[in-house]
């Protein structure tokens, strides 16, 4: 078969080929072909180079079920999609010089079962953002124990032995610590629990005292009633205060669970950092602040929420982001990406027991706008449109639920545009993000019906 002369770079689709063709190696680097081409016609290929090229998409690969070598560097690749290739023949794949940023990806390369040699990191072809991630290698040889050079490095089983006993150890590090605080806040509960039984004890001995009052005199008086109507109300009180603190120590040990197995499903690149409210800092201050300017009149006014309490800040970091956006922000300078807090409007905010993980290494990726906004009413409308009825209705049973009351507040970093502009693209937003989000628990002291809860 003869085809034209084609200057290189002259390519933006792969030539038409006939039924049984007989090509066993296909050159096509440096071109603009888009997408890896469907050549199930070539079934007797094996090498296909499509370095260099404007490759988006990890797809095709099980048409070429023949294919030993795969040269995929210095593309547009930025995931690694999930994929079925149980019959594949691929030994060698190159992807370096692409915007591959997120290591949990690297497992979808298991199907690979007969691959040798994996390629991220090439002197030719430049880095893939991965391979700067924390324990990038061990990840790799943990989830593809089968290849055998990973960066054309050798890949020795003294290596694997020892990266085997690094997640084992990893396991027993993050029992350990979450073993440890929840034992931690167990004996805070239990004090608690002290204090309480001491409280019902005093109020007993106040009871008595007034019951004795009762049999020296022939009725009991107004003072004596009072002070009856008071203990009865402040053993009430002690009594949900308690149980509270129960419900938020199982919630938040729950939460502590699952940040520590997304750490280390993540290999360490997302982290949890907490920030204790008690301690007055910069960071405590400005979240303050910027809570506090979120209340427009709507929620003052119309609802009767007049201040926030700050219970936690939780800072996300995400490396796989930060790694993401410096791909793509290249020429930005680092202080021209925290400018501006929003509040993420969906999932931005929730109650405590619906903590929104998946915001931290999902949600943010999805291809469609994410919105943002400074208005605190405009973020929970449907939590505060709630409030508004039940105060309306004069009930006062549901604001006392502990799990609304406690409300997660997802904020952001993001580029400095007009403030008016509401929608943003999600590509362009993570191009700035330097943080993958800000949480806090926020536990607003509402007042409704001149009641302060």
């Amino acid at each position: 078969m003869k085809y034209p002369k084609l200057q290189l770079g002259s390519f933006k689709e792969v030539p038409f080929f006939k039924e049984n063709c007989l090509l066993r190696k296909l050159y096509l680097y440096s071109n603009e072909i888009s997408c890896i081409p469907n050549l199930e016609v070539c079934s007797h290929l094996i090498t296909l180079y499509l370095s260099r090229n404007n490759v988006t998409d990890f797809e095709n690969l099980d048409m070429l079920t023949w294919l030993q070598e795969l040269n995929l560097a210095d593309n547009k690749l930025t995931r690694i999609n999930k994929i079925s290739c149980r019959k594949s023949e691929l030994r060698d794949l190159n992807l370096a010089g692409n915007h591959l940023c997120f290591i949990k990806d690297i497992k979808y390369l298991s199907q690979f079962q007969k691959l040798n040699s994996l390629v991220f990191s090439d002197p030719l072809y430049g880095d893939c953002p991965l391979v700067s991630l924390c324990n990038y290698r061990i990840h790799v040889i943990h989830y593809l124990p089968h290849i055998k050079k990973l960066d054309h490095y050798k890949i020795y089983e003294k290596e694997k032995h020892w990266v085997k006993h690094f997640f084992k150890k990893q396991v027993t590090y993050y029992n350990v610590l979450f073993h440890k605080q929840l034992s931690i806040d167990l004996n805070l509960l239990k004090h608690r629990y002290r204090e309480y039984q001491r409280e019902m004890h005093n109020a007993k001995n106040q009871l008595f005292a007034i019951k004795m009052k009762e049999n020296n005199q022939s009725y009991l008086n107004d003072k004596a009633y009072d002070e009856l109507e008071n203990i009865i109300l402040q053993t009430k009180l002690n009594r949900k205060q308690l149980k509270e603190m129960k419900e938020i120590t199982i919630i938040q040990s729950k939460i502590l669970q699952q940040q520590m197995l997304i750490n280390m499903n993540n290999s360490g690149n997302i982290k949890f950092i907490e920030y204790n409210t008690t301690s007055e800092n910069k960071i405590i201050q400005f979240f303050k602040q910027f809570l506090l300017a979120s209340l427009c009149s709507t929620i003052k006014d119309g609802i009767g929420i007049t201040d926030l309490r700050l219970h936690k800040v939780t800072k996300v970091c995400n490396k796989e982001i930060d790694e993401l956006n410096i791909c793509k922000a290249k020429g930005v300078q680092s202080d021209e990406c925290s400018m501006i807090l929003k509040i993420l409007t969906s999932p931005g905010v929730t109650h405590i027991q619906k903590w929104p993980f998946n915001v931290f290494h999902t949600d943010l990726l999805l291809e469609e706008e994410l919105i943002v906004t400074n208005c605190l009413a405009a973020a929970d409308f449907d939590w505060l449109n709630r409030m508004s009825s039940i105060k309306d209705s004069e009930d006062t049973s549901w604001p006392y639920n502990t799990y609304e009351k406690r409300r997660v507040c997802i904020l952001l970093q993001t580029p400095a545009y007009d403030s008016t502009e509401k929608n943003v693209d999600t590509k362009s937003l993570l191009l700035y993000i330097q943080q993958m989000g800000l949480q806090l628990h926020v536990y607003p002291n509402l007042i409704l019906h001149n009641t302060l809860i």
